[in-house]
């Protein structure tokens, strides 16, 4: 089973688990980031991913992201302006580390020590400031 298949997998069981219902998943090789959420012409949620990604990833960073994932679409909260993506992205990734932490305890210490190591790299601070500005507000990544 590939990396990407697992997220399928990972992504709809969860998805159904937390959210009653599954989404629709697009690969996308263009994305250059594991996992998106999108919405399509009738403003209905879309997930992309990027295989090309998703292959370097363990099981811990998978999860993760589909908690991040579905933690946007459980808060729903706009993403129009700086500051509401800031909000936004934090609290989807304070969804994933509650998620984690409840389901998935033993991989929290990989989490924590994988994304304060991203956030240290100044290409991903400039590749993703929306993100490093909403994730140097959780006390776990500090």
């Amino acid at each position: 089973m590939t990396k990407a298949e697992m997220m399928i997998k990972l992504f709809d069981y969860w998805a159904m688990r937390l959210m009653k219902r599954t989404y629709p998943m697009v690969k996308d090789t263009r994305y250059t980031g594991h996992l998106i959420l999108v919405e399509d012409c009738k403003n209905s949620p879309i997930i992309k991913y990027n295989p090309n990604y998703l292959k370097h990833w363990n099981e811990a960073m998978l999860l993760s992201g589909i908690f991040h994932e579905i933690g946007h679409l459980k808060n729903n909260l706009p993403y129009d302006t700086k500051e509401e993506m800031v909000h936004s992205e934090y609290m989807a990734e304070k969804y994933s580390i509650v998620k984690i932490r409840k389901y998935y305890p033993q991989h929290l210490d990989e989490i924590i020590a994988w994304t304060k190591k991203v956030m240290a790299r100044p290409k991903w601070r400039k590749m993703f400031p929306i993100h490093y500005m909403a994730f140097s507000k959780i006390k776990l990544f500090k």
